[in-house]
């Protein structure tokens, strides 16, 4: 399929995620611009994990965020349809967001095929940002469109999204910042997965173009 050749284009708020230990620059032409009816339709979600009265605090200066909510998976998010397909993709980045603010992402890696080397890198970034007493600022990853692609009525299992990605901020273990934040950034995605075992998991995603 001709977006399966699209992944050698990395997303450029994933290169920016990944530039915890480099430069990030988002070069070649703009992506396509997406309707602007499409409204925003997740967050991180919410858990238990979490006492209800503690509220979250975000990272900065102080130190790390704090009381960061565990996402969980929104109904029907095993299920091989299209429904099932598109939560599955919002958990998948509310993993990701979470990993961001807390330099976790054990549980995302478990979501990806082996053979994604693009999330274990991207994995290996952000714990980078949190070694040796350092933390992350900001950086929260939202999906604010989720759409699972069919042909015939029949799906794909390739999902196109918009993501949005807050400012990263990045902080040595005595609270001052170490280089300048990367700016924010709204990439429209396309993620390719694979179902196995009653379970579904990313193989692989890219820049959505042309």
């Amino acid at each position: 399929m001709a977006e399966r050749l699209r992944r050698t284009q990395a997303t450029a708020w994933t290169l920016c995620a990944v530039a915890l230990l480099t430069s990030c620059s988002n070069e070649g032409p703009p992506p396509p611009q997406l309707p602007t009816s499409i409204s925003a339709t997740a967050s991180p979600a919410a858990d238990a994990t979490v006492p209800p009265t503690a509220s979250p605090i975000p990272a900065g200066a102080h130190g790390p965020a704090r009381n960061v909510v565990r996402p969980v998976m929104r109904p029907n998010g095993g299920d091989e349809s299209k429904e099932g397909l598109e939560n599955f993709t919002r958990y998948f980045f509310d993993l990701l967001s979470y990993g961001f603010e807390t330099g976790d992402v054990d549980d995302w890696l478990k979501l990806t095929d082996p053979s994604c080397k693009f999330c274990s890198n991207l994995a290996d970034g952000i714990r980078a940002g949190y070694e040796g007493g350092k933390w992350l600022g900001g950086a929260r990853v939202f999906t604010e469109s989720v759409d699972a692609m069919t042909k015939d009525g029949v799906l794909t299992r390739n999902v196109t999204l918009l993501v949005r990605q807050e400012e990263i901020r990045f902080f040595s273990p005595d609270g001052t910042e170490t280089r300048a934040p990367k700016a924010q950034i709204e990439q429209p995605t396309v993620v390719f997965l694979s179902y196995r075992e009653g379970a579904w998991f990313v193989d692989d995603m890219g820049r959505l173009v042309g």
